[in-house]
Order: structure tokens, then sequence, then C-alpha cells
């Protein structure tokens, strides 16, 4: 329904099929139903049972879209993407930590890690 209405006078029945609807001058009138819009709604209707069964991502949990993920669930901290679901990355482990001792250098190990060190060693080649 759109338009304006008065408390003082109460709306006489409808037919089935139609609705009320605000005239030029916010009057309500009783006009056909909206066959578009009600085509909308089920098709809407439809799109949500989908979405339930999608997996995605949202602000806050929604209890009607089980298999979404909520943000607001997670610690504060950098995202990882692991297989499809978002985690916390942890640091020294998925990315260098933002710790480091004074006087310590990161450098990499043999296995490609960055590791703190107190100092650089040089290997020099002669020929």
């Amino acid at each position: 329904m759109s338009g304006l209405l008065s408390i003082l006078q109460p709306l006489p029945d409808l037919d089935r099929g139609y609705i009320w609807m605000g005239d030029e001058e916010n009057r309500p009138i009783e006009t056909f139903k909206l066959i578009d819009l009600a085509i909308d709604v089920k098709f809407m209707q439809r799109q949500w049972s989908a979405l339930s069964q999608v997996p995605f991502v949202l602000n806050r949990p929604v209890g009607s879209l089980p298999k979404a993920q909520a943000l607001s669930q997670l610690d504060d901290g950098i995202l990882k993407n692991v297989q499809g679901i978002l985690e916390i990355a942890v640091a020294g482990e998925d990315y260098l930590s933002p710790v480091l001792a004074s006087g310590k250098l990161l450098i990499g190990n043999q296995d490609d890690k960055a590791m703190p060190q107190d100092k650089i060693a040089l290997t020099i080649w002669l020929t």
C-alpha cells in the first residue's frame, strides 16, 4: 500500500487480487495486484533458498545462512585463505613477526626461513 491514510477513515474490504495504492492526492484507491511484484517476491524467495546453501563471507552471522562465514567471529589480525576458508594468519609462521629484538638481524637459514641473528656470515671465494 502507498499513500496517506486518515486514522478516522476505515478502509473497506478489498476483493481478492486487489491492493490499495495512493493516487495523485495521496488518497488510497483500489487497484489490481501488482503481478510483477508478486513474481519478484517469489523469485527472491527461490534465490534465498539457493543462497542458504552457498558458502560466502558476511560481517556478522545470520542464522538462515548456515554456510556463510562471519568475519566478526574471527580474532583481529591478518586474514589468510586456507582452501576457501578465512583464518587469522600466525606471526612467525605465516608471515615475519613484527617483533625483533634490538641489535638482531633477520637472516635466511638453510630452509629459507628468516631467523634472528647477531651477525652476518660471509663466504669468500678465491679464484
